[in-house]
């Protein structure tokens, strides 16, 4: 799974640099992101689910890499969108397809499959009106519980893939990188692999919370607080505020 995160940075340099506006240390070789002539292309499919947690058919997509058979068995990334994104956001600039079609065919990438969920758990999850909504951050934080127990089962009962965490991983931009941190080292049960894309600011924000970080007694809803918390403070200065406190859960022990 080491090569995961060849895709993992390709992503983000090309939303990054648009949408940061900082500069990177090493920029991606031109054309990255570009269709390549004679290329062996993936297959990218929109797949609904039930979900438990919101009570609805939910949607996202899936990328099988050049070669897919349902014979072998396969590592799996689930890459998440940012807070004003939704199962699609990535192919509207990201072209996640594009860059791993051209890692494959340069033999710098182990094949996977790539799911793109859409990362707000509520029954509306479009991405309309105040993104920033208590109800809609909250639906952030509630993604954890629709990730872990509705998509991961549906994807490993319906492909070929491994299901041991050193063959899981989680990575996202902005609000989706806040998302895998969150349920990424909350679960390392689940994940082996984490990643995310952020702000300076979310960051600094994410530094001065980790080291006090609680663990749940038994469930993940501490960790779901923690997010919908983060959230409200983090992504925008017109953000609500009201939310932004230490109260830990009550749930949680140090």
């Amino acid at each position: 799974m080491r090569n995961l995160f060849s895709v993992i940075l390709g992503v983000v340099l090309l939303s990054a640099g648009g949408a940061f506006a900082q500069p990177t240390v090493k920029e991606a070789p031109k054309g990255f992101d570009q269709p390549t002539a004679g290329v062996a292309n993936g297959r990218l499919d929109s797949i609904t689910y039930t979900s438990k947690t919101v009570g609805t058919v939910r949607k996202a997509l899936v990328y099988t890499p050049p070669g897919f058979s349902k014979r072998k068995k396969y590592p799996v990334l689930y890459l998440l969108h940012g807070i004003g994104g939704d199962e699609k956001e990535w192919l509207k600039g990201g072209r996640p397809q594009v860059i791993l079609d051209n890692l494959y065919a340069a033999g710098k990438l182990k094949p996977m499959l790539v799911v793109m969920p859409n990362g707000r758990a509520m029954k509306d999850d479009r991405p309309v009106g105040n993104v920033f909504s208590p109800e809609k951050v909250a639906a952030f934080a509630n993604f954890e519980q629709d990730l872990l127990t509705d998509i991961i089962p549906y994807i490993e009962k319906k492909y070929p893939v491994l299901t041991n965490r050193e063959n899981r991983a989680v990575a996202g931009l902005s609000m989706g990188g806040g998302q895998s941190l969150n349920f990424g080292l909350g679960n390392l049960d689940k994940f082996a692999w984490v990643g995310a894309f952020l702000r300076p600011r979310i960051l600094k924000c994410l530094r001065s919370w980790y080291p006090t970080r609680r663990k749940p007694k038994s469930n993940s809803s501490c960790s779901g607080f923690r997010a919908a918390t983060r959230t409200a403070c983090c992504p925008s200065a017109s953000a609500p505020t009201t939310t932004c406190t230490s109260t830990a859960c009550p749930t949680c022990t140090t």
